[in-house]
């Protein structure tokens, strides 16, 4: 527990009180639906993905896992984690871009050896599509745009679970 003050000359004022913890690291490795190692540089190795379910209907949302393992290599960037639904004619259906774990464990603060669960949900609302899609996923920088290569080439990995889109 800390005080949160602002000083004005002599005069200090607590605001509130505030209760400061430490990130609850993981070293454990997890046993996640989908077994993958995809390397993305020298930020992470993708273990693998938990998806809830693998038929989705038009406007509901898929529920998507992703377990990291930080590898170490030291950065200032804090990349952002795409996971991408695609089509058959390379399309994207539908998406989630974002920080991961919603912003709580940046990826400049990942211990080598750690493990992240990033949960990135995909909204399907308003998708009007009905067939089977791949799940892509990737780590980019959210300043250039500029996506972290894998070691095998290209700079995205297709998750190995095939995923339908349509009535249920």
């Amino acid at each position: 527990e800390a005080a949160l003050t602002v000083t004005f000359g002599e005069r200090e004022v607590m605001l509130r009180m505030l209760n400061i913890s430490g990130v609850a690291r993981v070293f454990t490795p997890p046993e996640p639906d989908f077994a993958t190692g995809a390397v993305f540089g020298e930020v992470a190795r993708l273990v693998g993905v938990d998806v809830a379910e693998t038929a989705v209907a038009p406007g509901e949302v898929l529920p998507v896992t992703l377990h990291w393992e930080a590898l170490g290599g030291e950065t200032a960037v804090n990349y952002r984690v795409f996971v991408h639904l695609v089509a058959e004619d390379g399309a994207i259906i539908a998406q989630h871009d974002g920080p991961p774990v919603d912003g709580a464990r940046p990826t400049n603060s990942w211990l080598a050896g750690e493990f992240i669960a990033d949960a990135h949900p995909i909204d399907l609302a308003g998708v009007a599509f009905s067939g089977e899609v791949t799940l892509v996923v990737g780590l980019y920088d959210p300043q250039t745009g500029v996506r972290v290569a894998l070691p095998v080439g290209g700079d995205s990995y297709v998750l190995p679970v095939g995923v339908t889109v349509g009535e249920k």
